[in-house]
This record gives C-alpha cells, sequence and structure tokens, in this order.
C-alpha cells in the first residue's frame, strides 16, 4: 500500500470512529493527514471509494492471516480453525471504535460496489464454514453440513456483537474459539439424529472444468495487462491503477487454488476501469463466468 494511501485510510478511521462515516467530509480528512484537499483525489475518486478500500483492505489483511493458518502443517485441523477464530476476534477486538460505528450507521446502499462487496464477503464466509465443517466433522452427512454452518456462524457473531457493547459483556474471548468448537461438537453430535437438514436447496458453486477456465484466464488477464502498456500513460494515475488492478487479479489466478472472494473483490474494481479494447472486455466476460 502506498504511504499516503494509508495516511488517509488511518486518518479517515480515526474520524469515523469518532464521528461516524456520513458527519466525516473530505476536508476533514485532509486536515488530519496535513494535505490539500485536491492531493486526495490522486488516491480516491470520492469518500464512498475510500471506505471501499478500507473494507477491502482490513478483508485482504485478515484473508491473508486466516490462509497463513491454513498452511500450517503443524496444526491439526481443529487447532486450525480455533486459531483462525481468533483472528478474527482479535482484528475486531482491536477495531471496536470502527465496528461500533459501523453498526450504529446504515452502511448499505452507500454504493453499488460496496453492496457488492458486503455480500460477497458474506457468501464467502458462508462457503468458507461449509468447508470448515467438512474437514472437521467427516461422519457428518453432506445435507446437514450448511444448518452446521449457519448455527456456527450465529453463535460467533452473537458473541462477538455483545463483546463489542457499550456494557461489555464479561466473558473471556480469549477462550471463545474452544468454547464454540466444543458447543459445535455438541450440535453435530445432535444432528446425527435428526430426521433431515432444516436448509434446502442451496446452490453450491459449479467447479467443473476449473482448470480450463483459469487457463483461459491467465491468458485473458496477460493479453489485458499487454494491452493497457502498449495504449501509452502508463505513468498517469489512472493508467496505473488499472495496471495495478489487473496484476493483482494475475497474482491471484497464478495461484494453485484462487480465492475467489478476492477475484470477485478485484472484478468489482476491474468493472470501474474504462474499457477502449476487446481484451479487458473478454477478462471481464470470463471471470464473471468462472465466479458465477
Amino acid at each position: 500500500m502506498k504511504e499516503k494511501s494509508r495516511l488517509i485510510m488511518e486518518a479517515a478511521l480515526a474520524l469515523f470512529a469518532e464521528g461516524g462515516y456520513h458527519a466525516t467530509s473530505i476536508q476533514e480528512i485532509v486536515d488530519k493527514c496535513g494535505m490539500a484537499k485536491g492531493s486526495f483525489y490522486n488516491y480516491f475518486k470520492s469518500k464512498d471509494e475510500l471506505l471501499l478500500f478500507i473494507f477491502t483492505h482490513f478483508y485482504e489483511s485478515i484473508q491473508s492471516e486466516l490462509s497463513s493458518v491454513e498452511g500450517d502443517d503443524s496444526l491439526g485441523e481443529r487447532a486450525k480453525f480455533a486459531k483462525q477464530l481468533s483472528v478474527q476476534i482479535n482484528r475486531m477486538l482491536e477495531n471496536t471504535a470502527f465496528i461500533k460505528m459501523l453498526m450504529k450507521e446504515h452502511m448499505h446502499h452507500i454504493t453499488e460496489e460496496l453492496d457488492q462487496f458486503l455480500l460477497i464477503i458474506q457468501k464467502g464466509n458462508f462457503l468458507w464454514l461449509q468447508k470448515k465443517m467438512e474437514s472437521l466433522y467427516p461422519q457428518l452427512r453432506e445435507e446437514y453440513i450448511p444448518d452446521c454452518a449457519i448455527m456456527m456462524d450465529g453463535l460467533f457473531k452473537s458473541y462477538m456483537s455483545l463483546s463489542l457493547m457499550e456494557g461489555k459483556a464479561e466473558f473471556d474471548s480469549g477462550r471463545l474459539p474452544e468454547f464454540l468448537l466444543n458447543r459445535l461438537d455438541s450440535i453435530v453430535e445432535g444432528l446425527m439424529d435428526e430426521q433431515g437438514p432444516l436448509l434446502k436447496d442451496i446452490a453450491f458453486p459449479n467447479a467443473a472444468d476449473t482448470e480450463g477456465i483459469l487457463t483461459l484466464l491467465r491468458e485473458a488477464v496477460n493479453e489485458a495487462i499487454e494491452s493497457v502498456i502498449s495504449s501509452g500513460g502508463v505513468h498517469s494515475p489512472s493508467k496505473k491503477k488499472e495496471l495495478e488492478t489487473l496484476q493483482a487479479i494475475k497474482s491471484e489466478l497464478e495461484k494453485t487454488s484462487p480465492n475467489s472472494i478476492i477475484l470477485e473483490s478485484l472484478l468489482l474494481m476491474a468493472e470501474k476501469i474504462n474499457v477502449k479494447n476487446s481484451s479487458l472486455l473478454i477478462l471481464r466476460k470470463r471471470l464473471k463466468k468462472y465466479l458465477y
């Protein structure tokens, strides 16, 4: 992240937490940064775009930590999940003031991009929890996985909401991961005797011919990058942002198992690019086909 972008983000976070998102002006943000108002627009088109940037930054930061834990072969599945819950708890507690502000203010419908991004996060979290339930409880029948994931999600969010309330619910957040896992064990045991799942007709992503689609995507992003470079003016702020977005997509696609949630957020950014050539259109079309 560029130093100026970080400075603006940190100033905005402090002001949003103190006075609220809607009540904070761009002028107040730049005053806190000690820069001219015009400089703000070299990095963000609007306060709304800055807010999306903040959400994306936090999400990608947490995802990076979760992926690091997932790659730790010294941990078993249960220990990994407990540690991943701890990561999320710690990040939420570190940003209590900002999260409280989000809970108090109406944050939906600020922009279509933010609405879509929040939906992407919800969808990604649910799919992640389902995978976790599958790996933790291989004895649990597949049709019960969505119910199990929903109950785990509800328990976690309810306890964290209590911890963020003004009155401060008295419980040890450090115990929460293991406490929830123990409750989950009881839930799974109870589901073994159920007559059938409560949640039905859940649509799951189609993974057919994933590698073939990925190959086409990698070709498309390389062509799009070459097209932007060959069009000239790559040192202008808009062109640099386009290249950064495309290179981030390329970096994610080069992984053995690209993170679909990160790709969805990058797709939102790619759709802002002013399309003047076919390669960018092809990339967007193929990304949507892969993700949806």
